[in-house]
């Protein structure tokens, strides 16, 4: 990720040739079709700023192709402004697209967990506090609702639409743990490269 974060930076450089502002342009402004392809809720676990957020939620209701156009230069506009946060949303994308690797892990990694928490059940404490610890944002009351009521719906049929519910509840966790702790290590990255920055208000 840092690679295509240098990538990114050194496009938007004042040194970087004219081919390369294009390339990241074209890049970009396919991000922002991306994400103005998804629906709200699949934005909403996102770390969009609230400006791209609202340029987004305006596009869904412009309808005029050309003011759509318009509408997503303006949105790519915006994400040029933190090359930082580009890979990131990028990374979490990815995370959402089924067939991708690393949706694929994190499939992998969900549905573990789903295993876990129903083969404890819902009064099973270590895998409970294992996952709230590992997830800090969890509302433990909610996942052991979610798990109780799996298991008893059909026997805790994965499949069922109460397993699918207890499914999303933990993806919705673990995807956004994944973005806190990328954004987390970008900030980190950035702070060692500007060691001498002062980042204090004045």
């Amino acid at each position: 990720m840092a690679q295509h974060r240098q990538q990114a930076q050194d496009a938007t450089s004042p040194c970087a040739s004219k081919s390369d502002h294009k390339r990241t342009a074209a890049s970009i402004r396919q991000l922002g079709i991306e994400l103005g392809a998804l629906t709200p809720a699949q934005r909403q676990q996102l770390p969009l700023d609230d400006s791209t957020r609202a340029a987004l939620d305006e596009l869904d209701r412009i309808k005029s192709g050309n003011a759509r156009q318009r509408q997503f230069g303006f949105i790519g506009r915006l994400l040029r402004k933190d090359p930082e946060h580009i890979d990131i949303l990028r990374h979490c994308m990815e995370l959402m697209k089924p067939g991708s690797e690393a949706w694929q892990r994190h499939r992998h990694q969900i549905e573990a967990w789903r295993s876990r928490l129903l083969q404890e059940g819902a009064e099973g404490k270590a895998a409970l506090a294992t996952f709230s610890e590992r997830f800090p944002q969890t509302d433990i009351q909610t996942l052991r609702q979610l798990v109780r009521n799996t298991l008893r719906e059909k026997d805790g049929n994965k499949k069922s639409e109460r397993g699918k519910k207890l499914l999303r509840y933990i993806h919705q966790l673990c995807l956004a743990q994944q973005t806190a702790e990328l954004v987390s290590t970008a900030s980190t990255q950035d702070a060692s490269d500007n060691p001498g920055e002062d980042t204090t208000n004045v």
